[in-house]
């Protein structure tokens, strides 16, 4: 009876570190800084046991601390996407070299003389880049390049430059019967006592290269005008109120004397130089007259 039960009792007893019957029954997961455990219970005698698991590879990723630009480079490194750990420096993001460029801004305009510049700036890293502007092509103007001049009479010939030009020369043809001279930007024309006939050439030069031939054709007598330009055929005036009437008399060379007049003084005056005033409400007709030659304004008064 008694050797009966000892071998009843061998059979159901299970030692804690055999636990055939066990099963899992916490699990913590395993990280890259730290182990995790399984930990198991005897379905027999209830006891536990725990099993290490091992720390699992970190999750290594790159990282771009900061994007390469165009003047500088970009800085990167390497670490694990979990714990952030491991950190390892990378080499760096080389610059783009590619400029976002505003637009262009002059610094310096162009002359005949002179290239001009123009500058631009980088967005992003400040960098600037510059260019130049071509020179402006030199020229030479004058009022007319063909008029009659009486003997001994001098005229000034007004002549424009492109900017940063100036006159290097003016040249006559024959200095007998007309003379050149030069002052700023105006050539003096003086023709001889004598000189009653003939024509005589003038070639003005300018210190960048631009030329213009005038063509003076002598004569003996008075140099009339032919034209009168530059007036206009209607003006309206408040009373009290002022204009200047600038004719353009065609020859440059013209020897006549220009007169103004008013056809209603009442109305508005016009003084020798030009320059009407209004005096009441009411139409007057200004005449401009240069030798035979003659133009007319309508001028109307309002209050």
């Amino acid at each position: 009876m008694y050797a009966t039960e000892s071998v009843k009792t061998l059979k159901t007893y299970q030692p804690p570190e055999i636990m055939t019957g066990k099963k899992a029954s916490k699990t913590t997961p395993a990280t890259c800084t730290a182990e995790g455990s399984k930990e198991y219970t005897c379905s027999v005698c209830g006891q536990t046991k725990s099993e290490a698991i091992e720390k699992i590879a970190h999750n290594i990723v790159t990282v771009v601390d900061s994007q390469p630009t165009c003047g500088a480079a970009g800085k990167q490194h390497q670490e694990c996407s979990v714990c952030h750990g491991e950190i390892t420096a990378l080499g760096d993001l080389p610059a783009t070299g590619k400029h976002t460029w505003g637009d262009y801004v002059r610094k310096a305009d162009p002359t005949a003389a002179t290239e001009g510049l123009e500058e631009r700036t980088c967005s992003v890293c400040g960098s600037k880049e510059t260019r130049a502007i071509a020179k402006l092509t030199p020229f030479v103007k004058v009022s007319s390049t063909s008029f009659p001049m009486k003997k001994s009479q001098s005229v000034k010939l007004p002549v424009t430059l492109e900017k940063g030009d100036s006159i290097k020369s003016a040249v006559s043809s024959n200095k007998k019967k007309l003379t050149v001279s030069v002052k700023g930007n105006v050539v003096t024309l003086k023709a001889a006592k004598k000189a009653t006939k003939g024509t005589v050439k003038v070639t003005i030069t300018t210190t960048c290269g631009a030329t213009q031939t005038v063509t003076v054709k002598l004569q003996g007598s008075t140099v009339q005008a032919k034209k009168i330009t530059g007036i206009s055929k209607k003006l309206t005036l408040k009373v009290k109120k002022k204009a200047t009437l600038k004719p353009v008399v065609t020859p440059i060379s013209y020897q006549n004397k220009i007169t103004y007049k008013s056809s209603k003084t009442k109305v508005a005056t016009v003084s020798k130089k030009g320059v009407i005033t209004a005096k009441k409400a009411g139409k007057t007709t200004i005449t401009v007259t240069c030798g035979k030659v003659k133009v007319k304004c309508t001028v109307t008064v309002k209050k």
